[in-house]
């Protein structure tokens, strides 16, 4: 199966996979700012589409923009700065082992 981002022929700077929803599959992805929509979509903010998307439809979409964004700020680890490695499928990453064995969104105790 192809990744929702190419079959959009999107070239994502980071993709998500998001889950199902309705049995189909699920992705987020950020592209770059100049980047031309898909044929016969378009760019809207997440506002605009508060009355246009079904609410569980409108939930993903939110939570696909918290996940791009803690993924876009969350590449170094907050102790050391090691640049943290994504641990897939989870979605959680930590720092190589020459680093803090902790990993994003752990807290220390």
């Amino acid at each position: 199966m192809a990744s929702a981002p190419a079959a959009l022929a999107l070239e994502p700077l980071r993709a998500l996979y998001l889950g199902s929803l309705g049995g189909a599959h699920c992705f987020a992805a950020e592209v770059a700012t100049d980047a031309p929509p898909p044929q016969g979509f378009g760019w809207h903010g997440l506002r605009a589409l508060f009355s246009v998307l079904e609410d569980a439809h409108f939930a993903l979409a939110g939570r696909a923009l918290q996940l791009l964004e803690w993924d876009r700020t969350h590449q170094f680890c907050g102790r050391c700065g090691t640049p943290t490695v994504a641990k897939r499928p989870s979605g959680r990453a930590s720092v190589p082992p020459a680093g803090s064995a902790r990993t994003r969104g752990s807290r220390r105790r």
